[in-house]
């Protein structure tokens, strides 16, 4: 019963928050935005692209039936160790249908899989992303824009799969450093960051009440001429 619950409540979900069959129409286009897409873990939760949103994600449709899924899934947990202190996800979305997620646990720990592991047992996924064999794999960044899609497994090392994981990566660090160095707001004495003040001896400290009054005091002091001398030119108009 709570197996079927969780089918329904799945189908509810896609139902909802997935685009219409017009805007789906035809394969996923590299540059645009990916498709919205959700599934349960085997625990039960439901997990959707849109939660992943500010990871790079390599979302991956296999089923435990899939030879070439089978022989990929090595590969795709070696990239997942090596890159996931890099703010990378892998999700693979099992297609097996029904009562499989017995299945699925079984080849998770016989491939010792780490990433994320979710299950679409109506294989609403092949008909998102248009899929017509097992597997296929879409590398989606930080923003939510599809990058690059695979349909068919991915051969170990490949050049071109390697390639746009790395430009991704590295594309998705660059924003993170420039988007960082953009809270530091440098004074003509003290660097601050979030709240805290760096002095040019290389101290953080953090200002005090008396520093706040003092630095509105002398704001308003250094505007009072200014507006005194308009004040006075008003009067002898």
């Amino acid at each position: 019963m709570l197996k079927k619950f969780r089918g329904l409540a799945l189908v509810a979900v896609l139902a909802t928050s997935g685009c219409d069959a017009g805007e789906n129409a035809g394969p996923p286009q590299i540059d645009e935005m990916a498709r919205e897409y959700a599934a349960t873990s085997l625990n039960g939760e439901t997990v959707s692209l849109e939660s992943l949103r500010g990871q790079v994600v390599l979302l991956n449709l296999w089923a435990t039936w899939c030879g070439p899924c089978r022989m990929e899934t090595p590969y795709l947990q070696s990239v997942y160790g090596e890159h996931k202190d890099k703010g990378f996800e892998i999700v693979g979305i099992s297609m097996d249908t029904g009562d499989a997620e017995d299945d699925i646990a079984m080849f998770v720990d016989e491939y010792s899989v780490t990433y994320k592991i979710l299950h679409d047992p109506t294989m609403q996924g092949m008909e998102l992303y248009q899929v017509l064999g097992l597997p296929a794999t879409f590398l989606i960044d930080r923003e939510g824009i599809l990058r690059w899609m695979r349909y068919g497994p991915i051969p170990e090392d490949d050049p071109d799969f390697l390639q746009a994981l790395n430009d991704v990566l590295a594309c998705s660090s660059s924003i993170k450093r420039s988007w960082t160095r953009k809270t530091w707001r440098p004074r003509s004495d003290t660097s601050t960051w979030r709240g805290r003040e760096r002095t040019r001896s290389g101290s953080w400290r953090t200002p005090t009440n008396t520093d706040l009054v003092g630095g509105l005091t002398s704001r308003l002091t250094s505007l009072a001429p200014s507006r005194g001398f308009n004040s006075r030119r008003a009067r002898a108009a």
